[in-house]
């Protein structure tokens, strides 16, 4: 085994959010956040269905999922993201 138990259950619980993405259409790109060893925020891309593409057009692919799994992080933390806005 390259990688731990624990890194493949990371792994496989963003792929999760990947399927969410292609089941709608979009670009197959999920991602998760952990802390301490437990996720604390997932997302996927979903730029065509809420028509909320980034604003920068060069950014990468996965930008838009990491960025709802940070937003869900922030919500099970009680972190205001706004003060970094």
């Amino acid at each position: 085994m390259i990688f731990s138990e624990q890194t493949y259950r990371l792994m496989y619980a963003a792929l999760q959010e990947a399927e969410k993405a292609l089941e709608d259409n979009e670009v197959p790109v999920g991602a998760v956040v952990v802390k301490d060893n437990k996720i604390i925020g997932r997302g996927y891309n979903q730029v065509e269905r809420l028509k909320d593409a980034p604003s920068n057009r060069h950014s990468p692919i996965w930008f838009d999922a990491a960025v709802k799994a940070i937003i869900s992080a922030c919500a099970v933390a009680s972190f205001n993201l706004s003060t970094w806005l």
